[in-house]
């Protein structure tokens, strides 16, 4: 008797483990048959719920559990925005993967992380260490075929997930793929109303922006990513201490100097215009110390030019 009823509950169990397992392998195959790109093998959605995220050891993460790593990451110097040489292999099918969801889905972006500890200092003309090094990672991406435009740059401390070894910092950089806000272009355009005005107390004084000073560049250098038609023009000013040829080439000196160090902080060249208004255009009297000091200036803003 016992011999009649093992085989067919063999059978049973066969067929209840073989359903167990379609059911478990398959469960995600009815969301990803919908999808338009492919990621290392994986089929995000495009209906406004996916997120894809790399972290510190460059995972991409979808809202379904679904987890790819790549094993390395971008690996910064303390206190640095640049990024160890050469980048390594095992990004490149995470990266190649990215750019083409990206191309698929213009209406998409791709948002970048920078992230630093609290006892680093931030060299940059950037409102943060974390954004300069998020510009660095968007500025490798460029080299990739990435469209600027779908790109956008944050900076966090996160002084708990980053370890040091040997002066190095591995992966502080978080990406995560998100809508484009359909405000996006008017947040934008409201972030450079105001012009970016830069002292010099001293002739040949190195340029020391404040917090204020570096958030307006910051949000310059976004609005030069997501418009081509923009360009930074920077107009030098002197005081009124001497004759008009003079007061022109100081004036041009300085605009020349801030033109060289936005260009040092990753500015392109020829996305900048640079000119001398001389002593034509004072903002305090020259009878002081302290007004002169406030005409010996330049002034950044926004222009737009067609291409």
């Amino acid at each position: 008797m016992s011999r009649n009823l093992g085989f067919p509950l063999l059978i049973l169990l066969t067929i209840g483990l073989g359903t167990l397992l379609y059911y478990n392998t398959c469960s995600s195959c009815a969301t990803s048959s919908t999808s338009t790109s492919v990621i290392q093998g994986i089929n995000p959605r495009t209906d406004g719920s996916n997120s894809l995220v790399f972290s510190r050891t460059l995972a991409l993460v979808f809202p379904d559990g679904q987890v790819i790593r790549s094993g390395s990451n971008f690996i910064f110097g303390f206190s640095s925005p640049h990024f160890d040489l050469p980048v390594q292999e095992a990004l490149n099918p995470s990266i190649v993967g990215l750019r083409t969801f990206l191309d698929e889905n213009e209406n998409y972006r791709l948002s970048i992380t920078g992230l630093s500890r609290a006892d680093e200092s931030n060299p940059t003309a950037f409102s943060s260490l974390g954004i300069a090094r998020a510009n660095q990672v968007k500025e490798y991406l460029k080299t990739k075929d990435f469209r600027t435009a779908q790109i956008t740059l944050e900076g966090l401390q996160a002084n708990d997930s980053l370890d040091i070894s040997y002066g190095k910092i591995n992966g502080p950089v978080e990406w995560k793929i998100e809508r484009i806000p359909p405000d996006m272009a008017g947040e934008l355009e409201e972030s450079v109303q105001d012009s970016l005005v830069i002292n010099f107390e001293t002739e040949g004084a190195g340029i020391q922006l404040n917090e204020d000073q570096k958030n307006q560049f910051t949000a310059f250098y976004a609005y030069l990513d997501w418009t081509q038609e923009a360009k930074l023009e920077i107009t030098g000013h002197s005081a009124d201490t001497g004759s008009d040829k003079d007061s022109f080439r100081m004036g041009m000196k300085r605009a020349d100097v801030v033109r060289k160090f936005f260009r040092e902080n990753g500015v392109p060249d020829n996305r900048m215009k640079s000119g001398s208004a001389g002593h034509n255009q004072a903002v305090a009297s020259n009878r002081t110390t302290e007004g002169r000091m406030q005409n010996n200036r330049v002034v950044v803003q926004i222009i737009l030019e067609k291409q």
